[in-house]
């Protein structure tokens, strides 16, 4: 992969430098999260663990873009094998959200929404082949919507949220002369960030 995860960090942070010079509200954070995809009669696990950083846009407005790493494995019954197989994912992951606050205080809860594209990275087949890569779209792009909960942490934060993520195309593409529909994901997602100033 051409784009690595360190740069893409970089690139992330430099840019809220030169949009956001003021990082007393400017936070820094990691994030993971894990859940179940569905579509297609096909179900399967997925889980992500990254780098975010999060500054404010207006009063109750947060923008939070990140970096992750994110895994896939898909069942897959589509006639190619009788025994079915399982597609084994990796992606680097480029979320972008805009967080709303419900409350003003220390601790509250939030609305998130927002996309993110995905950079497919060696797919394979769990089972030890492999389609022809044709069959195989190298990105993916995601809607996001959430909801969660900010709690204080020292001089820092950290927040649960659970998250709907519908795929806008499928990166499988076309098996057994199929057009697959995109793929929707639940995500219990969590993290912790502190701010980049005093």
């Amino acid at each position: 992969m051409k784009i690595s995860f360190r740069s893409a960090l970089t690139f992330i942070c430099l840019s809220f430098t030169l949009i956001h010079p003021t990082f007393s509200q400017t936070y820094l954070g990691l994030n993971a999260g894990a859940g179940i995809t569905k579509g297609n009669g096909l179900t399967g696990l997925n889980g992500s663990v990254g780098a975010f950083v999060e500054t404010p846009l207006a009063e109750r407005v947060n923008l939070r873009a990140g970096v992750a790493y994110a895994y896939r494995d898909l069942a897959q019954h589509l006639g190619i094998d009788p025994e079915g197989d399982f597609w084994d994912l990796n992606l680097l992951y480029l979320p972008v959200t805009i967080k709303f606050r419900m409350l003003e205080s220390k601790t509250y809860p939030f609305l998130n929404i927002g996309g993110a594209y995905g950079l497919l990275d060696s797919p394979r087949m769990a089972s030890g082949h492999r389609e022809p890569i044709s069959d195989i779209r190298r990105a993916e792009a995601d809607m996001i919507l959430g909801m969660g909960y900010n709690f204080k942490l020292g001089q820092g934060i950290f927040f649960l949220e659970m998250q709907y993520r519908q795929s806008l195309n499928n990166i499988i593409g076309k098996q057994a002369g199929e057009s697959l529909q995109p793929f929707t994901f639940d995500v219990l997602h969590f993290g912790i960030a502190f701010p980049l100033g005093d």
